[in-house]
């Protein structure tokens, strides 16, 4: 009944828009078929005879992969590609300006401000800095009598607002914050709740009004912060103060005061590009912390992503493109990184150019790498990992140690670097254990093979070929990767950790921790499990993690945020509008919807600002198509490159398929990357083939790519666009919230 009544649901909201849904099948369609028309013998010739003895010569599976150097042909279009990513990426990434100077409050304390002149206010501004609390804002025109802005939780019911009961469960009902003005009794300075600053409010601006039109005379105001426990320091921005009519108070003030020092970057209607959203209520706040040496607030993944954020903080300030900035860097590095990836691995400019053009004008591509969040970094880290595991795959057998250590030293610390900036980068590391274990495999077979004695007709006697011993090679490939991908990656992991512990009061340097993480398995561990032994907690893991003291010493910090991340991440369970499952991903059925903003044009039409995460439908419906069809050819060609491509997909499928949590569309985002290799795969056997249109159908379907992108660029990064833009050009299915 579900069923029937969803799909009911489906068509009934579909909007002109979806005939563009229907043509863009038929394109991938149409591509797909293209492809395995071209894999037939040409008609009215003798290929199908030197198809079939090719086909029927036996094969062996390799991992030594292919590999083909750049030339001086590539690096134009490598450049050019780019440059035009680059372009779009960084274009109103976010402002330049926001509040620098804040009014700190490291306990509860008041701040008084004597304006330069009266003015009569019905509406507040502010804008959060980092820390939770509470503010009681008071307001006076003599200095005598006081009047408190008052904040209040309403819910909608019977046709009207009324104040919500304290803890009272409001699901599915209509709720809001209104504002009151009201009298100060003697004694009650700076109890009334004013502006109550949520970890969701953070490094935004706010503007409110003043219920039923009331005003106050004021030339005189109070602040009284009160952070929560534990939330020391609490940052308020900046106060802006608004007239009746809603205009901005130009407002100065007898001696200086943070809190009306930077009047003039008060924005006259709050959007993206001065305000955090989403997610970057979180990471940025983490990066600005560690650069203040505050113990962060969000702990619930690794530290080295936002500590990478922290740099473009330091280079531009505290500002949106300064938290957004090494993200969108990141994202276009990206690009020349995997042309040179796939020109390697394929060996074909014009594939190359394609393939990289499909992931550089991927939706999500470009929405995730210009949101101030740690996914980008784990998505970059997992690319350059593979690319060097790809190119100690493509070490021939037979050829010296020294030649295999630096891809695989660099695979290995790259994926350790990922793995400190977001756990999901583990999941990498089951693919590249799992091409490693067979590469070693298939150069122990190889290796055989070039080790076996030949008979020199030249010289009539038999010839031991000076490779050297496989098992020695073995042996030791196996104790370098033990420090590439086990001891490396550990530690990068807990040095990431040392500015938490230097928050903590750790003053012993980086040296000092050093030793301290060294030394942690002897000196302090065989006292936790002791503790943990003699604790009767029947959970044993618990117990030995509630053995760990809250301390400065890195090691005990990172140990116990691993047991806070873990549990933390399997609490997420709680219903998102925009959450999605892994079957929805590969369909592109359910974006996840970041920001809109509704606003009117000069003619007063309804316009609207929004970006929302999801996959190019080209990229994503071809790409579906396309790992099965490696998968077929692989099978039937025993490819290397194949499997490569299918191990490297699933590693970063598979494990959501079986996680209960709540999940997103831009956790697909690492798949999609290697869904392009599927396709470039495709690109290049047509190129091989060579038959009647194979330029049109390459150049064609990425021309398609290229456009899309143009088409939905608005909603990418939240251009004011008419509503009926969404209507008839964006909106193609009805889950799509656009």
């Amino acid at each position: 009944m579900n069923v029937i009544s969803d799909l009911k649901w489906f068509f009934t909201n579909l909007s002109p828009a979806a005939s563009w849904a229907v043509l863009g099948i038929a394109v991938c369609v149409a591509f797909f078929a293209y492809y395995w028309w071209c894999l037939k013998p040409r008609p009215h010739s003798l290929e199908w005879i030197g198809m079939a003895e090719e086909a029927a010569k036996p094969r062996q599976m390799t991992l030594t992969l292919p590999y083909h150097k750049l030339t001086r042909r590539d690096i134009l279009p490598m450049l050019l590609l780019t440059a035009v990513y680059a372009l779009t990426a960084f274009f109103r990434l976010g402002g330049f300006t926001a509040p620098q100077s804040c009014q700190t409050f490291t306990e509860r304390e008041t701040v008084s401000v004597e304006l330069a002149e009266e003015v009569t206010v019905g509406g507040f501004g502010w804008y959060n800095g980092i820390g939770t609390g509470d503010y009681s804002l008071e307001l006076s025109a003599d200095g005598e009598t006081w009047t408190a802005l008052r904040e209040e939780e309403q819910v909608w019911e019977d046709g009207a607002w009324r104040a919500q009961e304290p803890g009272e469960n409001t699901d599915g009902k209509s709720t809001r914050m209104a504002y009151y003005l009201e009298d100060v009794l003697p004694g009650g300075e700076g109890t009334t709740q004013s502006i109550r600053q949520t970890y969701r409010t953070v490094l935004k601006w706010q503007h409110v009004t003043v219920e039923g039109g009331e005003t106050a005379r004021v030339k005189f105001l109070r602040v009284t912060g009160d952070p929560d426990s534990g939330q020391s320091p609490m940052d308020l921005g900046e106060l802006a103060l608004y007239d009746e009519t809603g205009a901005l108070i130009p407002v100065s003030v007898n001696g200086g005061s943070a809190l009306f020092d930077e009047q003039s970057i008060v924005p006259e209607h709050s959007t993206y590009m001065d305000s955090a959203y989403f997610d970057e209520i979180y990471h940025p706040r983490t990066a600005y912390e560690n650069l203040r040496n505050i113990y962060p607030y969000e702990v619930s993944h690794p530290p080295l992503g936002k500590l990478i954020i922290s740099i473009g903080i330091m280079i531009f300030g505290m500002v949106p493109f300064g938290w957004r900035f090494m993200g969108t860097l990141f994202g276009v590095l990206m690009v020349p990184i995997l042309y040179i990836f796939l020109k390697n691995l394929f060996g074909k400019t014009p594939v190359a150019l394609c393939g990289t053009a499909l992931f550089t004008f991927d939706f999500m591509h470009l929405v995730q790498t210009r949101i101030g969040t740690i996914d980008t970094y784990g998505v970059f880290f997992i690319l350059v990992s593979y690319y060097f595991m790809y190119r100690w795959l493509a070490v021939p057998a037979g050829t010296k140690l020294r030649r295999h250590v630096l891809p695989l030293f660099l695979s290995g610390l790259f994926w350790g670097v990922g793995c400190a900036s977001k756990w999901t980068v583990v999941y990498a590391g089951a693919g590249l254990a799992v091409m490693w274990l067979l590469g070693l495999i298939f150069k122990g077979r190889e290796w055989e093979e070039l080790s076996r004695p030949a008979w020199d007709e030249e010289n009539q006697e038999m010839m031991i070929p000076a490779t050297p011993r496989f098992w020695v090679h073995a042996v030791s490939t196996v104790l370098l990767s033990v420090v590439f991908f086990v001891i490396i990656p550990l530690s990068v992991y807990t040095v990431s950790y040392f500015p938490y512990a230097a928050a903590r009061g750790n003053d012993s340097g980086f040296g000092g921790m050093a030793v301290q993480s060294v030394t942690w398995p002897v000196a302090k561990l065989p006292g936790y499990l002791e503790a943990a032994s003699h604790s009767g907690d029947t959970d044993g893991v618990k117990a030995f993690f509630d053995a760990i003291p809250v301390s400065d010493d890195p090691v005990d910090i990172m140990m116990k945020n691993q047991y806070f991340m873990l549990t933390y991440h399997q609490g997420v369970h709680s219903p998102h509008p925009y959450q999605s499952d892994w079957y929805q991903w590969i369909v592109d059925g359910r974006p996840i919807l970041y920001y809109r903003d509704y606003s009117a044009d000069a003619s007063g039409r309804q316009t609207v600002s929004l970006f929302a995460s999801f996959n190019n439908p080209l990229v994503s419906w071809l790409g579906l198509l396309a790992f099965f069809g490696v998968v077929i050819r692989t099978i039937r060609r025993k490819s290397g490159v194949g499997l490569f491509i299918i191990i490297a997909a699933l590693s970063q499928f598979l494990p959501w398929t079986a996680i209960g949590r709540t999940l997103f569309a831009y956790h697909y985002f690492p798949t999609i990357l290697f869904l392009v290799f599927a396709i470039t795969y495709l690109m290049n056997d047509i190129f091989d083939r060579r038959r009647e249109g194979y330029r049109l159908a390459v150049y064609g379907f990425t021309g398609c790519v290229v456009l899309l992108y143009a088409v939905f660029y608005p909603a990418l990064i939240g251009l004011y666009t008419p509503t009926w833009y969404g209507l008839y050009f964006l909106r193609w299915f009805p889950s799509w919230p656009l």
